[in-house]
């Protein structure tokens, strides 16, 4: 497994983990920003994890989502950014707990370290 998609499922992982803990003050996510903007963050916390976005973007497009608004349309996602219910959507928090899950199959079977 690349470093990158360490990087991912850990982001993930913590994310998911920040939802579940009612999405109170973090140094990374906030209940306005969507995913591809804590990313970035994240990128820009840990510079070995350079490409991170590109990665999660490729794999909402393989997936057959958006990579602008992947969970809504344009509006809906505006209008949840300015209310601060982003991680209210229940498209994204399926996506968010499929990919948090996983990451931590992977990690419980050894393929990557915890």
């Amino acid at each position: 497994m690349s470093a990158v998609q360490d990087h991912l499922d850990r982001f993930y992982i913590e994310l998911q983990a920040w939802i579940d803990g009612g999405c109170g003050e973090h140094r990374i996510f906030s209940r306005n920003q969507p995913i591809c903007d804590q990313l970035i963050e994240w990128e820009d916390r840990y510079p070995d994890a350079e490409g991170i976005w590109e990665l999660a973007r490729d794999q909402m497009a393989g997936a057959g989502l958006g990579t602008y608004c992947p969970f809504d349309d344009s509006d809906a996602f505006e209008a949840a950014m300015d209310l601060g219910t982003i991680y209210e959507n229940p498209a994204r928090l399926a996506w968010i707990k499929e990919h948090a899950e996983a990451a931590l199959a992977r990690r419980a079977t050894g393929e990557v370290a915890a």
